[in-house]
């Protein structure tokens, strides 16, 4: 006789809620290959930001085995983008099995590879919780654990929770230093860093607009072509730099560390917040380099270039390469003036801090409309 189990996923908005979706269609499938053909499973989902604010584990567990008596589920996944800590050492995954509920932490997978990762990781978390299912196909643990963290060790542990009283299996990665870098990689990755390259779409049509003007006076030219690769290599760097932390200041991403309840998750929100912008921006450099390149190859004559360096040739390649390099830089610094005008909550949105206050003031206002 065939028995039906359902599972819950559970997801924080936006980045998890769009891996849960994927999973939904996949995880049955994925749960069938691992357990005995008597066991169909059924994936239902929905979409909570307090998977996504909740200040301690305690609370999404709380919220998960409501869910699960409510909705009628045999176990329950929950999916978060937060960060969560064990004694300083990076939490990957979760498990209560008396309750048979889990919880992944999705950026402590790093930024590769996620969904293969994180379907392993259901797979091996939901043999602790019930193992006698998996009696057929059952994948070899060494190897899934490997798989799933790639050359980083997993450490399994069990803890007791004060709060609850229930106890908990946790996978920890290590070292520490391996754990802190691929959560912040994970966070990072989390946060779209292509989405906020997306919102400078009119900042680079500003600094287009200056640099494209600038590169056809021949002071330009003279300086790049005078510049060693170690100077423009340090203005790229600078600018660069200089506009991250301008987005930074214009729109109040920093997270104050001093008057926050927990500093170390403040220094991680804006560790994610600097790499995050650090990757927009280097996306945004090389979009301008490529306009300034093409640019200089059409409307600047390769006989008058040479002949105003005062080479005894044409101006090659090289030349040119170094014009919009040294454009690029120029434009993104006095582009960076621009990033005032964007829209403010769209570029808060792609940063941590925001997003959990955000999600945060929603869980209180859906508490206070069922107390109502």
């Amino acid at each position: 006789m065939t028995t039906t189990y359902t599972v819950g996923l559970i997801a924080a908005p936006e980045f998890a809620e769009r891996m849960a979706q994927k999973l939904v269609k996949k995880l049955p499938e994925n749960l069938a290959n691992y357990t005995s053909n008597l066991i169909n499973w059924k994936v239902e989902m929905t979409v909570d930001p307090m998977t996504g604010g909740a200040e301690t584990v305690d609370k999404i567990f709380t919220k998960a085995a409501t869910c699960k008596e409510d909705n009628n589920w045999d176990y329950v996944i929950c999916l978060t983008d937060l960060p969560i800590f064990h004694e300083r050492n990076v939490v990957v995954a979760d498990v209560n099995e008396d309750k048979g509920v889990i919880l992944l932490s999705i950026p402590a997978f790093g930024w590769t590879s996620l969904m293969k990762k994180v379907k392993h990781a259901i797979i091996y978390t939901f043999k602790e919780i019930d193992n006698y299912k998996f009696t057929t196909g059952e994948p070899d643990e060494s190897k899934i654990i490997w798989r799933n963290f790639s050359i980083t060790p997993i450490r399994r542990i069990k803890v007791k929770l004060n709060a609850s009283g229930d106890m908990h299996i946790r996978y920890l990665v290590y070292p520490k230093t391996n754990g802190k870098i691929r959560l912040l990689l994970g966070m990072a990755y989390a946060n779209n860093p292509f989405k906020m390259m997306s919102n400078l779409t009119g900042v680079i049509a500003v600094a287009f607009t200056t640099g494209g003007f600038a590169i056809i006076f021949p002071t330009m030219w003279k300086l790049s072509h005078l510049f060693s690769n170690g100077r423009l290599i340090t203005i790229t760097i600078l600018a660069i730099l200089g506009m991250s932390f301008w987005v930074i200041l214009a729109h109040e991403l920093w997270e104050p560390i001093k008057t926050s309840s927990n500093k170390r998750i403040s220094g991680l929100y804006n560790s994610a917040t600097i790499l995050t912008l650090l990757f927009a921006v280097s996306a945004y450099y090389i979009a301008v380099y490529v306009l300034f390149l093409g640019t200089s190859l059409i409307l600047i004559p390769s006989g008058f270039l040479g002949k105003t360096l005062e080479m005894s040739t044409s101006a090659s390649l090289i030349i040119y390469l170094k014009i919009a390099w040294f454009a690029a830089s120029l434009s993104t610094m006095t582009g960076a003036i621009g990033v005032g005008l964007e829209n403010e909550n769209t570029v808060r949105d792609s940063t941590y801090g925001y997003r959990q206050r955000s999600r945060y003031k929603e869980m209180l206002e859906n508490e206070k409309e069922r107390d109502a």
